[in-house]
Protein backbone atom coordinates (compact mmCIF):
# COMPACT_ATOMS: atom_id res chain seq x y z
CA UNK A 1 0.00 0.00 0.00
CA UNK A 2 2.76 2.43 0.94
CA UNK A 3 4.58 1.61 -2.30
CA UNK A 4 1.46 2.43 -4.32
CA UNK A 5 0.82 5.79 -2.71
CA UNK A 6 3.12 7.80 -5.06
CA UNK A 7 1.25 6.31 -8.05
CA UNK A 8 -1.85 8.03 -6.70
CA UNK A 9 0.08 11.26 -6.14
CA UNK A 10 0.12 10.82 -2.38
CA UNK A 11 3.43 10.87 -0.57
CA UNK A 12 3.72 8.36 2.27
CA UNK A 13 4.54 9.86 5.63
CA UNK A 14 5.44 8.41 8.98
CA UNK A 15 1.81 7.89 9.95
CA UNK A 16 0.99 5.89 6.81
CA UNK A 17 4.15 3.79 7.16
CA UNK A 18 3.46 3.09 10.82
CA UNK A 19 -0.12 2.19 9.97
CA UNK A 20 1.08 -0.35 7.42
CA UNK A 21 3.59 -1.87 9.87
CA UNK A 22 0.85 -2.11 12.48
CA UNK A 23 -1.48 -3.78 9.96
CA UNK A 24 1.28 -6.30 9.20
CA UNK A 25 1.64 -6.95 12.92
CA UNK A 26 -2.07 -7.62 13.27
CA UNK A 27 -2.15 -9.76 10.13
CA UNK A 28 0.83 -11.91 11.07
CA UNK A 29 2.91 -10.61 8.15
CA UNK A 30 6.20 -10.17 9.95
CA UNK A 31 8.32 -10.40 6.78
CA UNK A 32 6.38 -7.55 5.22
CA UNK A 33 6.70 -5.54 8.44
CA UNK A 34 10.47 -6.00 8.46
CA UNK A 35 10.65 -5.06 4.77
CA UNK A 36 8.68 -1.89 5.40
CA UNK A 37 10.94 -1.11 8.33
CA UNK A 38 14.03 -1.44 6.14
CA UNK A 39 12.57 1.04 3.64
CA UNK A 40 11.37 3.28 6.46
CA UNK A 41 14.86 3.44 8.01
CA UNK A 42 16.10 5.24 4.93
CA UNK A 43 13.24 7.73 4.91
CA UNK A 44 12.75 8.94 8.47
CA UNK A 45 14.62 9.78 11.63
CA UNK A 46 11.92 8.83 14.15
CA UNK A 47 12.17 5.06 14.23
CA UNK A 48 11.13 3.90 17.69
CA UNK A 49 7.48 3.32 16.78
CA UNK A 50 8.40 1.55 13.57
CA UNK A 51 10.88 -0.73 15.29
CA UNK A 52 8.39 -1.49 18.05
CA UNK A 53 5.77 -2.42 15.46
CA UNK A 54 8.19 -4.70 13.63
CA UNK A 55 9.29 -6.31 16.92
CA UNK A 56 5.66 -6.87 17.88
CA UNK A 57 5.00 -8.48 14.49
CA UNK A 58 7.91 -10.86 15.14
CA UNK A 59 6.70 -11.50 18.69
CA UNK A 60 3.18 -12.40 17.53
CA UNK A 61 4.71 -14.97 15.20
CA UNK A 62 6.98 -16.46 17.90
CA UNK A 63 10.11 -15.13 16.22
CA UNK A 64 11.94 -13.90 19.30
CA UNK A 65 15.30 -14.31 17.58
CA UNK A 66 14.25 -11.93 14.78
CA UNK A 67 12.95 -9.43 17.33
CA UNK A 68 16.18 -9.70 19.31
CA UNK A 69 18.23 -9.11 16.16
CA UNK A 70 16.16 -6.02 15.48
CA UNK A 71 16.74 -4.77 19.04
CA UNK A 72 20.47 -5.30 18.61
CA UNK A 73 20.43 -3.30 15.38
CA UNK A 74 18.57 -0.37 16.91
CA UNK A 75 21.78 0.95 18.43
CA UNK A 76 23.45 1.10 15.01
CA UNK A 77 20.35 2.79 13.56
CA UNK A 78 20.35 5.45 16.30
CA UNK A 79 16.91 4.31 17.46
CA UNK A 80 15.86 4.75 21.06
CA UNK A 81 14.43 1.61 22.60
CA UNK A 82 11.70 1.90 25.19
CA UNK A 83 9.45 -0.16 27.44
CA UNK A 84 7.34 -1.24 24.46
CA UNK A 85 10.43 -2.52 22.64
CA UNK A 86 11.44 -4.67 25.58
CA UNK A 87 7.85 -5.70 26.31
CA UNK A 88 7.56 -7.26 22.84
CA UNK A 89 10.84 -9.10 23.34
CA UNK A 90 9.93 -10.30 26.82
CA UNK A 91 6.64 -11.60 25.47
CA UNK A 92 8.53 -13.47 22.75
CA UNK A 93 10.90 -14.96 25.31
CA UNK A 94 7.96 -16.01 27.44
CA UNK A 95 6.29 -17.72 24.49
CA UNK A 96 9.55 -19.47 23.57
CA UNK A 97 10.19 -20.45 27.21
CA UNK A 98 13.53 -18.66 27.06
CA UNK A 99 13.77 -17.43 30.63
CA UNK A 100 17.54 -16.91 30.39
CA UNK A 101 17.07 -14.42 27.56
CA UNK A 102 14.19 -12.72 29.38
CA UNK A 103 16.33 -12.12 32.47
CA UNK A 104 19.22 -10.90 30.31
CA UNK A 105 16.84 -8.42 28.66
CA UNK A 106 15.73 -7.21 32.09
CA UNK A 107 19.38 -6.55 32.96
CA UNK A 108 19.81 -4.65 29.71
CA UNK A 109 16.74 -2.56 30.53
CA UNK A 110 18.33 -1.65 33.86
CA UNK A 111 21.59 -0.67 32.16
CA UNK A 112 19.68 1.55 29.73
CA UNK A 113 17.60 2.95 32.62
CA UNK A 114 14.35 1.79 31.02
CA UNK A 115 11.72 1.11 33.63
CA UNK A 116 9.60 -2.01 33.06
CA UNK A 117 5.84 -1.59 33.05
CA UNK A 118 3.32 -4.06 34.45
CA UNK A 119 3.32 -6.06 31.21
CA UNK A 120 7.10 -6.49 31.30
CA UNK A 121 6.86 -7.69 34.89
CA UNK A 122 4.06 -10.09 33.95
CA UNK A 123 6.23 -11.68 31.25
CA UNK A 124 9.19 -11.91 33.64
CA UNK A 125 7.05 -13.55 36.32
CA UNK A 126 5.67 -16.04 33.81
CA UNK A 127 9.21 -16.85 32.63
CA UNK A 128 10.34 -17.33 36.24
CA UNK A 129 7.37 -19.62 36.87
CA UNK A 130 8.21 -21.71 33.81
CA UNK A 131 11.83 -21.89 34.96
CA UNK A 132 10.78 -23.11 38.39
CA UNK A 133 8.45 -25.72 36.93
CA UNK A 134 11.20 -26.95 34.58
CA UNK A 135 13.73 -27.16 37.42
CA UNK A 136 11.24 -28.95 39.68
CA UNK A 137 10.52 -31.55 37.00
CA UNK A 138 14.26 -32.20 36.57
CA UNK A 139 14.91 -32.65 40.28
CA UNK A 140 11.90 -34.92 40.82
CA UNK A 141 13.14 -37.49 38.29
Amino acid sequence: LVDRMPERRVQPDEVSRLGCISACENGGRWRTALGLLRKHVLQTQSMTFSCNGAMSACEKNSLWDQALTLLTRTSTMAVETDTVSFGALLSSCNTACSWQMAFALRERMALLQILPDWLCYTHLIECATRRTIAEDSLTSE
